[in-house]
Formats: structure tokens, C-alpha cells, sequence
């Protein structure tokens, strides 16, 4: 009887496990199901997410390819136009003033000028607006405290992110992005308070050619698109920058300031904008410096700039349609180291053009106390575009690529 029962018990035992293995294999089949398809349902949608993926690559590349030929065509239309509209240059073998040139007369401490009248006229209205900005918005924003410390803090955001510069492009496009937060920053809190923040971003970038471009050139290109840069994002800062090329460089106009017989060497040279206790050499070479940031701005082609080459090409127009002065050479000189390339690129044969009428009357033309500076000239015209058939291109122009 116990013998049957314990028979019995390893039965039911048997049974017990054989049920237990079987719902084992059950829930283990349910579950390689399981993983099966959650397997297959990853596979299908990485698959899909992938070709969605090159979808959306390949569209971009051909909306990419679209505007690639369609900004090249416009490039290509646009310096068709500007060849057909390039200023014609005439150089008057003469004593007197050019006709191009002639004399203006201004008022108050700004006495007679040789500049051409429409030079002159576009410049007028750059420097009303500096000025305006200069003598009635910031004082007035300057009475009010509040708005006052925030100018102040805006306008240390700005030299610091000026200050940071380098040829970097990821660098670059920071400091860009960087400023344009500021300007519209500004621009929410009144069209005022945007305006004399533009006025102080454009000071600190002149200030930056006197200082920095003055001594290396070649600092002229990332300073120059980022220039381009805000004056794409917020137009009317060109008008702000302009005016401060031309308050701090009349040369930028181009203009010459006429000295009066009674007039003070002294006087004269406070009306050039000379600094106090400056030399004719540190004056020239500051003057050198932001006309270095004009020609690199306007030889800028890395983006969109709406004050291209053509605007180079009236300055050299203009001021080689006035009787040189002692810093003339040098100025050129500087000019075509910068935008020479892009100039000569631009305007092709009329370009080559010009260079024989720098060769052949500007020079000739040159005073005697500029001869040092005048050979310099030649010769860096002599071995560019008559030995290499141009100027080469700056190898500072192109930003590094970190």
C-alpha cells in the first residue's frame, strides 16, 4: 500500500514537471515570437527612417544644386551689369585740378575740399547720419540710467566679440551670430537704441583697422565679412559703417582737404584727422589700415554682399580722376594688395586697363615727397600684372577651415 502510494506521488510528481517544461516552452516560443517581431519591426522602420533619410538628403541636394546655379547665374548676370556700368577713368596729364574734381566749398572748420561732387554728396548723407546719431540720439539716451547701463553693457559685448576675431571660420560665424543677437536685441527695445548700438559696433570695427589692420593687413578679411555679414542681416547698418570709414578716412570718399595760406600746419592736419603728437608715417599707416577694411569689404564674395567691387571700382575711378597727393600712392598701393585679385578679376580687360593708366599717368604724376611709397607701387604692379598677367590673390583671403 505505501508502495503504491509513493508510485503514485513520483506520477503526479512526473506529470507536475512535465507540465512545468511544457509552459516553459510555451512562454519561451511566445517570446523568441516576441522578439522576432519587434526585430523585424526595427529593421523596418530603421529602414524606413533611412530612406527617408536619403529622401530628404537628395531633395536637399537638389534644392542645394538649384540655388547653387541660380545664385551663379545671378553672379554671372551681376558682373555683366557691373562691366557694362564700370566707370570710365580718365586721367588729365594737368597742374590743375582734374575735371572730375573740383573744388567744394563747406562751412564752418571744414574749408575747401577736392572731391568729386557726387562723391561728395553720397558722403554727406552717411555723415549726417553718424553725426545725428553721434550729438543728438546717444547723449539723449545717455540721460536715462537704466537705458544708459544697458548701452554700456552692449557696447562690451561688442568689443569682446570684435576684439575675439581670427581667421577661424567656425570662429567667424560664432562672433556673427553673436553680433546679430545684439542688433536685434536692440532693435525689440526701440529703433533709437538700435542705431547708436550699430554706431558702436561700427566704431570698435574701425577702431580695430586703425589699431590691428594697420599693422597686418591681411586681418582686413574676417574683420571685412563680418562687415558683410551684419550689413546682409541689418541693411541700414551700411549706411552707419560708411559714414565711420568716411568720418575717421576721408579718403574713403576719396577727398582732399585744401590748406589755406593762413591757415596752421597744425589746424591742417587736426582737419585730416590727425591724433595728438601723431607722425605723417603713423597717420599714413593708420589711414592705410582702414582703407585695407574698405577694399577687403568690397572685394567680399564668400557671401552676399550688396556693397560689392563695383563701389571699389568708382573709388579707384575717382580718385585716380584727382591730382595725387603725398599719401595717394600708398593708398592705391594698399587698396590693390587687398583688392586687386577681385578687381582685375571683375572688370578683366577695363582692369588691366587701369593698371597701364596708374603705370603711365598717375605715376608720373606722383609728387616728389612721395617717392618712396610711389616705387613701391610700381613695382608691385610691375611684378603682379606685367610678369604674372595679374594679382594674385591674397593667401590670407580664404578663412581656415577649424
Amino acid at each position: 500500500m505505501k508502495k503504491e502510494l509513493q508510485q503514485s506521488l513520483d506520477v503526479i510528481k512526473k506529470m507536475e514537471l512535465e507540465e512545468q517544461k511544457r509552459l516553459k516552452e510555451i512562454r519561451e516560443e511566445k517570446e523568441r515570437k516576441e522578439k522576432e517581431v519587434a526585430e523585424k519591426q526595427r529593421l523596418e522602420k530603421e529602414k524606413k527612417q533611412r530612406e527617408e533619410k536619403e529622401k530628404l538628403e537628395k531633395e536637399k541636394a537638389e534644392k542645394d544644386k538649384l540655388e547653387k546655379e541660380r545664385i551663379e547665374k545671378e553672379k554671372q548676370e551681376h558682373q555683366l551689369k557691373l562691366k557694362q556700368e564700370a566707370p570710365k577713368i580718365s586721367i588729365q596729364n594737368s597742374s590743375i585740378t582734374p575735371k572730375h574734381a573740383t573744388p567744394i566749398k563747406g562751412e564752418g572748420e571744414q574749408s575747401d575740399k577736392i572731391v568729386s561732387k557726387q562723391a561728395w554728396e553720397e558722403a554727406s548723407t552717411y555723415l549726417e547720419i553718424v553725426n545725428k546719431i553721434k550729438t543728438e540720439l546717444k547723449p539723449k539716451m545717455l540721460q536715462n540710467v537704466e537705458v544708459s547701463n544697458e548701452l554700456m553693457k552692449c557696447k562690451m559685448k561688442i568689443n569682446r566679440t570684435v576684439g575675439q576675431l581670427t581667421r577661424s571660420q567656425s570662429q567667424l560665424i560664432r562672433l556673427a551670430k553673436s553680433l546679430n543677437e545684439i542688433f536685434n536685441g536692440a532693435k525689440e527695445k526701440s529703433l533709437e537704441f538700435h542705431q547708436v548700438v550699430m554706431y558702436l559696433a561700427a566704431k570698435k570695427i574701425i577702431k580695430q583697422a586703425e589699431t590691428e589692420v594697420s599693422v597686418k593687413n591681411d586681418t582686413a578679411y574676417p574683420l571685412a565679412i563680418l562687415c558683410v555679414h551684419l550689413g546682409t542681416k541689418h541693411p541700414e547698418f551700411w549706411h552707419v559703417l560708411l559714414g565711420r570709414f568716411m568720418k575717421k578716412c576721408i579718403f574713403i570718399i576719396p577727398c582732399y582737404l585744401v590748406k589755406p595760406k593762413a591757415e596752421s600746419l597744425q589746424v591742417y592736419q587736426e582737419r585730416l584727422g590727425f591724433k595728438k603728437n601723431e607722425t605723417e608715417i603713423q597717420y599714413g599707416e593708420r589711414m592705410c589700415g582702414i582703407v585695407a577694411l574698405y577694399a577687403a569689404v568690397v572685394q567680399t564674395d564668400a557671401i552676399p554682399n550688396s556693397y560689392g567691387i563695383q563701389h571699389g571700382w568708382s573709388w579707384m575711378a575717382r580718385i585716380l580722376n584727382m591730382k595725387p597727393r603725398k599719401l595717394t600712392p600708398l593708398l592705391i598701393l594698399t587698396f590693390l594688395e587687398i583688392a586687386g585679385n577681385k578687381l582685375l578679376q571683375q572688370y578683366g580687360e577695363q582692369g588691366k586697363k587701369l593698371v597701364h593708366l596708374i603705370i603711365e599717368k598717375s605715376i608720373p604724376m606722383m609728387p616728389a615727397s612721395s617717392v618712396a611709397s610711389t616705387t613701391k607701387l610700381k613695382l608691385f604692379l610691375e611684378d603682379t600684372v606685367f610678369k604674372q598677367g595679374t594679382i594674385p590673390a591674397h593667401p590670407s583671403r580664404v578663412l581656415l577651415n577649424e
